[in-house]
């Protein structure tokens, strides 16, 4: 009985706080504080929830869930996913990412990563992407917004330079 008031009492904290409380408990040896924290990441999914339920309006989009991370993968253009954890989410596009502490931001560059206004500019060499820029179409030009680029890289191969962009929805 004890030991189902300390799990109700931490359901409590973090349904109040917003986080886990992982001092280690004197009752529980291991598996119980993992379901605690795992019930606690799986109340703050609100991204991935979100999104689902606007991927309903798409039903020929592919998109998988994978844990804690959704991606769409349209055609002819570059996959869009979100992870989300107890620090925030991160969004990207293919290589390309970004962090997010607040959930609307994110679920913001999600959405605007399947629209025609973003585009992915993605430097190869030889097989191997290693630089991705973010850039939006604004007054008739596209504008760099963010670059995400590998340290290692085969710098002595020739350099290609592409543009993927989706056409799923407007911003």
């Amino acid at each position: 009985m004890f030991e189902k008031y300390i799990v109700y009492r931490q359901l409590e904290y973090v349904l109040k706080v917003g986080k886990i409380n992982m001092r280690p408990s004197p009752v529980f040896k291991h598996g119980e504080d993992r379901l605690i924290k795992l019930l606690a990441v799986g109340m703050s999914m609100d991204c991935i929830n979100q999104i689902k339920v606007k991927l309903e309006k798409y039903p020929d989009l592919k998109w998988e869930l994978d844990g804690s991370t959704i991606s769409v993968s349209p055609e002819n253009g570059f996959t869009v996913w979100l992870t989300e954890s107890e620090q925030g989410c991160t969004v990207g596009y293919n290589g390309w990412h970004e962090e997010f502490s607040e959930k609307n931001e994110a679920l913001n560059c999600f959405a605007f990563g399947l629209s025609k206004e973003c585009r992915l500019k993605v430097f190869t060499k030889g097989k191997t992407e290693y630089k991705w820029v973010m850039e939006a179409f604004e007054d008739g030009n596209w504008v760099s917004y963010s670059t995400t680029a590998l340290i290692f890289f085969p710098y002595w191969r020739k350099t290609r330079i592409s543009y993927l962009q989706n056409h799923v929805s407007s911003s």
